[in-house]
This record gives structure tokens, sequence and C-alpha cells, in this order.
């Protein structure tokens, strides 16, 4: 079976001469060149006058490193945090509600429950009391009947009427 060379240290740039590095170089030829043409273009106060921004602006890109990397990613990830920021900005729209208002969830279950009990007993037709009576065991006691507790107490004076 063949070996291979693995390349190691790949994030660390060629040295061309010395600690002078690829981009380094040609961002150097590039200055330089800028340089010749104001100095070929300006007289001596006209090359003086271009030659401080352009020194302001490829000295750092050209030497200087920060966190290890050269200084344009800097710049570069500058310029991408102005266009578009991360920031995340609470909102309190919301608010939940106070302690004393919060309900548990057995409450909010039990309500549930007699909402859908409540539901089938007014789609449904009123049932024989057998049936009544066996809804009521098998819910265990949640489905109450359909008589209102007006209802009950007219039939229980209505029996206690009967009794002599």
């Amino acid at each position: 079976m063949q070996q291979f060379v693995v390349p190691q240290f790949i994030d660390i740039e060629n040295k061309i001469m010395g600690p002078i590095t690829t981009r380094q170089f040609v961002l150097m030829i590039a200055w330089i060149g800028l340089e010749f043409g104001a100095f070929k273009l300006f007289d001596i106060a006209g090359f003086a006058l271009a030659s401080v921004p352009m020194f302001i602006i490829f000295f750092p890109v050209i030497f200087l490193k920060f966190n290890g990397k050269p200084f344009h990613y800097l710049v570069a990830s500058f310029i991408a945090n102005k266009k578009k920021p991360q920031i995340r900005i609470w909102s309190n729209l919301y608010r939940p509600p106070k302690y004393s208002e919060a309900r548990s969830s057995r409450e909010i279950r039990d309500e549930k429950k007699r909402e859908h009990i409540a539901i089938f007993a007014a789609k449904s037709t009123k049932p024989s009391k057998l049936s009544e009576l066996t809804l009521i065991v098998d819910t265990g006691g949640v489905y109450e009947g359909e008589q209102t507790s007006l209802e009950i107490e007219q039939a229980f004076e209505s029996i206690e009427k009967k009794k002599p």
C-alpha cells in the first residue's frame, strides 16, 4: 500500500524572502507602483499629500496582524458586521400571567374535559336515564348529567310533595 504525505500547517502562508509572504510581496509591489505613479503625476507637495493616505491604507494591510490573522480579515469582518449586525433585541410585549392568575395543568385539563363533555352532551339527543347514569359512571363523575342544579332541586321538591 502506498503512503502519502499529509500536508501540515496549511494555515501558514508561504514565505518568499525572509518573513515576507506572497500576499505581502504582491501588496508591496502594488503600493510601490501607486507611489511611483503619484511621484510622476504630482510635484513634491502633491506626492507627499498622496503618499500619506496610501501609507495609512497599505502599511496595516501588509504588515499588521490581529489574533494571528492578516489585517484585511479584520476589516472584512468589520464591514460584514456593519452591513448585517447580529444584535438581538428583547421585546417585552408578551407578559406572562401573574402567579395568582396562573392555573395548574390539572385545572386546565379538567376545564378542557368539561368543555368536551358539554359539547358531546349538546350534540347528542336527550338520552334515557340509564344511559345518562352510565355516562356519569364512565367519566368518573366529571359529567354530571344534563339536568341543572335547579332542575334537580325541583325534582326533589316534587318527590317530597308526593310523599304523604
